[in-house]
């Protein structure tokens, strides 16, 4: 009798293309008694989280001198408002106005105790404004995450960070001319070019349909959450999005400040309900 064993796949880089749905599947390999079983995305998804776990929240261990250490939680929530110049300058053209990352130091998964939001704010409309605000947020990314999760971040918050990285690169002559004192941004770098990407947004279009943010905050299966369920501002009828968040970060900054927070702090706990209340 030959007995065949079952390999899950080892997960050497997390680089997860959501838009494929990958059925449950068996690949033999040339060995007759080896079956790898491919698993769907959701699956994938669920051993990723399952991994994260122990980096979720602030922890205590031992080191191997037997000291007691703190291990910071390694992953985070990310939300960022910005505003286009036009309709047609999405990604391409934008201003970063607000950043916020929320991570759980203490208390119980899923609620509103034990979470930590830090947020920066542009202070000028400018070059050199955008790259200080990112200079401080590079600076916030200590210790640098292992995740990040988000809502829309594979489509949008991820990719305009990497555009503004290529914007403001040091290696880049023209650059360091234009910006004094320019240099790489590590942390925010090796977060996009080494950190899990975990986007909900694909994971709840497949569960709950196509759906906005906002639209996400009023659904009945996270009624129970204590989310702070702050929506995007409608622009008056014959102003663009763009223009309205420009003109909300000039005379209430304060309040897109919140509204990035808000939405760092809810994905966090609608993240955790996903993955570890089931």
């Amino acid at each position: 009798m030959t007995l065949g064993f079952k390999i899950l796949v080892p997960i050497v880089r997390f680089r997860f293309d959501w838009n494929v749905i990958v059925e449950l599947t068996e690949v033999k390999l040339k060995s007759p008694k080896t079956v790898i079983v491919i698993v769907s995305y959701e699956r994938l998804e669920e051993e990723v989280s399952c991994l994260l776990r122990r980096y979720w929240t602030k922890r205590l261990y031992r080191d191997p001198q037997g000291r007691t250490r703190i291990a910071e939680p390694r992953v985070i929530s990310l939300d960022i408002e910005s505003a286009p110049f036009k309709d047609t300058d999405f990604l391409t053209n934008e201003r970063i106005l607000a950043i916020a990352i929320a991570r759980r130091t203490s208390g119980r998964l899923a609620s509103s105790e034990g979470v930590e939001v830090k947020s920066w704010l542009l202070k000028e409309d400018s070059d050199e404004g955008e790259y200080s605000l990112l200079e401080e947020f590079n600076e916030g990314l200590r210790p640098e995450p292992l995740a990040v999760v988000g809502y829309g971040i594979r489509d949008y918050d991820l990719p305009l960070l990497s555009l503004k990285m290529k914007r403001y690169d040091a290696s880049v002559e023209e650059v360091r001319l234009r910006i004094p004192g320019v240099k790489k941004l590590w942390h925010i770098i090796n977060t996009l070019e080494r950190a899990v990407h975990l986007d909900l947004m694909i994971r709840l279009r497949h569960k709950l349909g196509k759906m906005k943010f906002d639209e996400l905050l009023d659904h009945q299966i996270f009624s129970h959450l204590p989310l702070r369920r702050m929506k995007h501002p409608i622009p008056p009828e014959g102003i663009s999005r763009g223009e309205h968040f420009y003109t909300i970060w000039k005379e209430k900054p304060e309040m897109l400040k919140a509204l990035a927070e808000a939405h760092a702090h809810d994905v966090l706990l609608i993240a955790e309900h996903e993955f570890f209340h089931r």
